[in-house]
């Protein structure tokens, strides 16, 4: 019995071997590498992606990409994205078994047309999880614009320290954003069944040396595409009191 063993155990020894052996030369920066990516960011995408550079490409340990000067035209034939830098990591066994778990991200400069994923153009300058001075929280912040109105975000992400520390949301998360002067907080619930939604908001807005504050019952969910596709895009039609309230009214209902 105890030689059977063994054998197996050598057996598995020699197959996870061959396969990390495998991974390992799998990973590369080549012309082949990437053109191979650029095909599988166009099939996901359903555009047309194009690398300026492929900077790092790796499977294992840790599953992860950088890219310079991203683009992908006729994105789902309605028009473009471009990136001057993206990078993403993962543990190669977190992302094997879905465990919702990154351990970097970092984009800088990404453009996107309107109507593509929102009514205006969307430009971040600057976006990427940055840990918290106590290192056992961390926040994914982002920077740019939303139509002509400045826009910036922070939603709280839970952190796993480590050599290499793990980031992850919570079932519910805390989140603030500014866009058009406007501000907005509440919870980010990002695993629902349909889709990520937003709970729990509440508006501030200060015109001239009016304050102005709108609040939505608790049980109000708002979902992901909404929340951008309406109250992003209505945000820079509020110049007035008597539009903040109009505003805060509709999405009451």
């Amino acid at each position: 019995m105890k030689k059977w063993i063994f054998r197996i155990l050598i057996t598995f020894s020699v197959l996870c071997g061959l396969v990390l052996f495998g991974l390992r030369i799998s990973s590369g920066t080549s012309d082949t590498h990437k053109r191979g990516l650029e095909q599988a960011f166009s099939q996901i995408s359903l555009g047309h992606a194009t690398f300026g550079a492929l900077k790092t490409f790796n499977l294992f340990p840790q599953f992860s990409i950088e890219v310079a000067d991203l683009r992908i035209t006729n994105l789902k034939g309605m028009g473009t994205l471009s990136a001057d830098h993206i990078l993403i990591s993962f543990g190669a066994f977190d992302l094997i078994l879905k465990n919702r778990k990154i351990e970097a991200f970092h984009l800088e400069n990404l453009t996107v047309s309107q109507g593509v994923y929102t009514p205006l153009d969307f430009y971040i300058k600057d976006a990427g999880i940055y840990p918290d001075q106590n290192q056992d929280s961390a926040h994914f912040i982002l920077a740019g614009t939303y139509g002509s109105q400045e826009l910036k975000a922070r939603f709280k992400m839970s952190m796993i320290p480590g050599v290499r520390p793990k980031y992850f949301f919570n079932q519910q998360n805390e989140f603030t954003m500014t866009v058009a002067g406007n501000e907005i907080q509440g919870l980010f619930h990002p695993y629902e069944t349909g889709g990520a939604v937003m709970s729990h908001l509440e508006m501030r807005s200060q015109k001239k040396k009016t304050s102005m504050r709108c609040v939505l019952p608790p049980e109000k969910v708002i979902s992901l595409s909404v929340f951008f596709g309406h109250i992003f895009a209505d945000h820079e039609s509020i110049r007035s009191e008597g539009d903040f309230n109009q505003f805060c009214e509709s999405l009451k209902k």
